[in-house]
């Protein structure tokens, strides 16, 4: 016989999100900050994201970066996140540490929000890589979020590799 986990802290966890969300969206914006990731080239980006749209979207603090396309969102609850349409060198391969630095001087240590699209079944967590949600982050007072500027940057692709695993 198998049991089923039991909903209720999914719900409650929800709810938690939802009331942390509308207290942090009472804090007054900073100010923009250009912040130069310097090389390798910049590559132009013809179609930057948008602001997030309507989804679940949380507000919350960047505290790491794991490699140029994971970093942990932290809010209530720490989120592993896999950027979205960013694809950078692994930590082993040429230029992955460099492409993690860049993230990190990006994006760690700033407040952000992170959106987390709902895609096919219209669920939580729908899309997830190696247990890590996919989604969007913006750093406080960026006008782009992190995939856009990394890709921007020359450190990431919006493709993936063809030499890539599935995930």
């Amino acid at each position: 016989m198998s049991r089923q986990p039991p909903t209720w802290p999914i719900i409650l966890g929800a709810i938690m999100i939802w009331a942390a969300t509308s207290l942090l969206s009472a804090y007054p914006p900073v100010a923009p900050t250009k912040v130069d990731l310097g090389p390798p080239s910049a590559t132009p980006v013809s179609d930057p994201k948008p602001e997030p749209p309507a989804g679940l979207t949380i507000d919350g603090f960047i505290s790491a970066a794991h490699d140029g396309d994971t970093l942990t969102f932290v809010q209530t609850v720490e989120y592993q996140v896999r950027i979205r349409d960013c694809w950078t060198p692994e930590l082993w391969e040429k230029g992955g540490p460099d492409a993690a630095k860049a993230l990190q001087k990006f994006a760690v240590g700033r407040r952000g929000r992170l959106h987390i699209p709902f895609k096919k079944s219209g669920k939580f967590g729908d899309e997830m890589s190696f247990n890590r949600v996919v989604g969007d982050v913006w750093p406080e007072g960026c006008q782009v979020d992190v995939g856009t500027e990394m890709v921007r940057s020359g450190w990431a692709t919006r493709e993936r590799p063809k030499e890539a695993k599935e995930e």
